[in-house]
């Protein structure tokens, strides 16, 4: 394992790897760990109450595992699993470091669309290793990893009411190996799921997905915007944000009215935005999804 530094950031005390230019560095920078993804954070601490059960699928080190742990409380359970054998080492470590044992479980595992073994490509920046092959793991790096979908997961545990996503682009066949447990999450059950346009395809149809989960009784209950705080297409349809936030010239705008027809088409596939701030475009308008079921 590569080297760990311990940090204290006053919620949580967790280990970060020392060579690692991903979420570990993210972390160690000053007001790192309070600024990282601001957005979806101040999301998840606004919906996540004592006794949920959350379910976060790609785990890594353990960042937001322990921020669902702290918020679901003692009465509450935190699956999580993490497909890297780093990340998953160092996750264990962060959980017994804050007294978390009874509260997460976690496993070493890839959620897909099946049960099997997959390939895992690994990333330098270790929040960005993957099942779908991107510009970010064509380091020659690769893992086998254990493969299950969440209905199979989950048959012997207790349904989740909260998700959460961050897995490079794997999502569409999370999505469609979840159907089952879907149909039973009780109303209000919440999916957070961070997107990634670029990677899907005709077989990775994030539309064809989200349009399943739509006529299994969700709703897009939030938007964020990825790349600047109104995209030009947001503009053109007249949605405007009720929150905006600024990290480091990136820009998150919460959107809490878009249709379903255009909060697909905005997040299943890539569109281009200029960021100025930035000095560079980004191909993608849309940052994260929350999913509800009414």
């Amino acid at each position: 394992m590569d080297k760990l530094r311990l940090r204290d950031f006053g919620e949580h005390k967790m280990y970060l790897l020392k060579h690692d230019d991903g979420i570990s560095r993210t972390l160690n920078k000053k007001n790192g760990y309070a600024r990282r993804e601001l957005a979806f954070m101040t999301l998840i601490r606004e919906n996540v109450k004592p006794g949920d059960v959350c379910f976060d699928v790609g785990a890594n080190i353990g960042y937001v595992t322990l921020v669902l742990a702290k918020l679901s409380g003692k009465d509450g359970v935190v699956y999580a699993v993490e497909p890297t054998k780093q990340n998953y080492k160092v996750l264990k470590k962060n959980i017994i470091l804050n007294g978390y044992e009874n509260n997460i479980f976690a496993k070493r595992l890839a959620i897909s669309n099946k049960a099997g073994k997959a390939t895992l490509y690994l990333s330098g920046q270790s929040n960005l290793s993957s099942l779908s092959r991107h510009s970010k793991t064509v380091t020659g790096r690769k893992e086998e990893v254990d493969t299950m979908t969440v209905d199979e997961y989950l048959e012997d545990k207790k349904t989740p009411n909260m998700y959460k996503m961050d897995i490079e682009g794997h999502e569409v066949q999370v999505l469609n190996g979840m159907h089952k447990t879907a149909t039973v999450s009780p109303p209000g059950t919440q999916i957070f799921m961070e997107v990634h346009p670029k990677l899907y395809n005709k077989k990775l149809n994030m539309e064809d997905a989200l349009k399943r989960f739509v006529k299994l009784g969700f709703r897009f209950r939030y938007v964020v915007s990825a790349a600047v705080a109104q995209p030009k297409l947001f503009k053109k349809k007249g949605y405007t944000p009720t929150r905006i936030f600024d990290v480091s010239g990136w820009q998150r705008g919460i959107y809490e009215d878009v249709s379903t027809e255009d909060a697909i088409y905005f997040c299943s596939h890539p569109h281009k935005e200029y960021v100025p701030k930035r000095k560079k475009t980004s191909p993608k308008i849309v940052r994260y999804i929350i999913l509800e079921k009414v």
